[in-house]
């Protein structure tokens, strides 16, 4: 699993419980759901946090920490953390998730790619329509000037 599709994974599983937070027991409980042993391992003990704090880092899940009661003794066993999406968070996982954004990117970058292309095009075409505006202003030049100087010359041997 790349990096983006685990982002995905974890985003999703939180979002799906909305209204109703999770912690990190019941998203590893999803996560063993959703891949096979081997790569839920890995993801589990290495990725699973970094994932977790990124989301948390860029706004689409937010925490609250909750006081759980335990049902055999009816006292709190201490504070839990618990993850629930902001509706940025709920709105990213409905609209393709981190990999919807990084397909747009590509898309965006493409379509930058091509204006620059065209924009090099029309430049080098301008370029040479710019020479071509020169060699006859040039021309022009010359001519005018042999005419002007025909008529100087007539001018001073006429009198």
């Amino acid at each position: 699993m790349t990096s983006i599709e685990k982002l995905d994974l974890v985003l999703n599983i939180i979002a799906r419980k909305v209204p109703r937070y999770m912690n990190i027991d019941e998203i590893i409980v999803e996560i063993h759901k959703s891949i096979d042993t081997e790569e839920y391992f890995k993801f589990v003990l290495f990725d699973l946090q970094m994932m977790i704090e990124k989301l948390i880092e860029d706004g689409y899940v937010k925490t609250i920490e909750l006081k759980p009661t335990n049902l055999n003794t009816g006292k709190s066993d201490g504070l839990v953390i618990h993850y629930k999406p902001t509706f940025k968070g709920k709105f990213l996982s409905e609209t393709g998730g981190y990999a919807g954004l990084d397909e747009q990117r590509l898309a965006e970058n493409i379509r930058v790619e091509k204006i620059e292309t065209y924009q090099l095009e029309q430049a080098a075409t301008l370029n040479k329509l710019t020479g071509g505006i020169l060699i006859v202003t040039a021309i022009a030049a010359v001519y005018y000037l042999i005419e002007v100087s025909k008529w100087i010359y007539s001018a001073l041997h006429s009198h």
